[in-house]
């Protein structure tokens, strides 16, 4: 959808660029879309057979539990001039994702980043991005809200993005 911004989707800390219109790089063809500053972890509902966006999963594949699950994290709207998370589109370039594209048999998600500059912040494929001082928000698969601080270690990060790797958790 073009020109339509849902303000829910929009973090009130937003500080890269597209925080002053909500919408996308002004020059670019995604200048009239909306931004979003929370991205849905790739990990949990990809095909993981064809490591696709278009999953295939259910709540039953996700062994580890929804309340061990990183469903959601946080990103910039936008990172550098041409990457954006934006709420309506699936590109890899501007898809609100995070921890795309990881090999989710084997792989792990990258580390968030804590207050990075929007020129630096990391794109669908990143770990996400926090605006707040040492620390993200992060929604779990059975709705609770946490934060993880941006010392968090990356196996524990690694075991809270992947929903089928059987490991505790653990304190963060």
């Amino acid at each position: 959808m073009n020109n339509y911004i849902i303000e829910a989707y929009r973090c009130p800390s937003e500080r890269s660029p597209a925080a002053v219109t909500g919408y996308g790089y002004p020059t670019g063809p995604d200048g009239t879309h909306a931004i979003s500053n929370y991205g849905v972890n790739y990990m949990p509902f990809c095909d993981r057979a064809t490591n696709n966006q278009e999953g295939a999963s259910n709540i039953a594949m996700m062994t580890d539990g929804l309340s061990n699950t990183v469903f959601f994290g946080e990103r910039y709207g936008q990172c550098t001039s041409s990457k954006l998370s934006l709420w309506a589109n699936s590109s890899g370039t501007w898809a609100p994702q995070i921890c795309r594209g990881r090999n989710v048999n084997s792989g792990t998600c990258p580390l968030p980043q804590i207050t990075p500059l929007y020129t630096s912040a990391g794109d669908s494929s990143s770990g996400g991005s926090s605006p707040y001082p040492g620390a993200m928000n992060i929604g779990f698969g059975d709705g609770s809200v946490s934060n993880v601080p941006g010392t968090i270690d990356l196996t524990i990060w690694a075991n809270l993005t992947n929903p089928i790797d059987g490991n505790v958790i653990g304190d963060y």
